[in-house]
């Protein structure tokens, strides 16, 4: 999980063109992760695994937007 997690982070980053900050990327995806774990440790359905990667991706992604600067600055 921790390879996934940081990979996800670094590929979402990358494919923004590095210009966001890969910290709370990292930091989003680390995070929802965990919320992910225990949604899944409450509701007790293997099949609620697939939320973890989907949660990751979303604030993955979100961080991204809400922190890249401005093109040409």
């Amino acid at each position: 999980m921790t390879g996934e997690t940081i990979g996800m982070a670094l590929g979402v980053h990358r494919g923004n063109g590095s210009r966001g900050s890969f910290g709370l990327s990292l930091l989003a995806a680390v995070g929802s992760g965990l919320v992910g774990a225990v949604i899944v440790d409450q509701i007790g359905s293997p099949a609620a695994l697939v939320t973890i990667p989907v949660l990751q991706l979303g604030a993955t992604v979100l961080v991204q937007r809400r922190t890249t600067r401005a093109a040409g600055t």
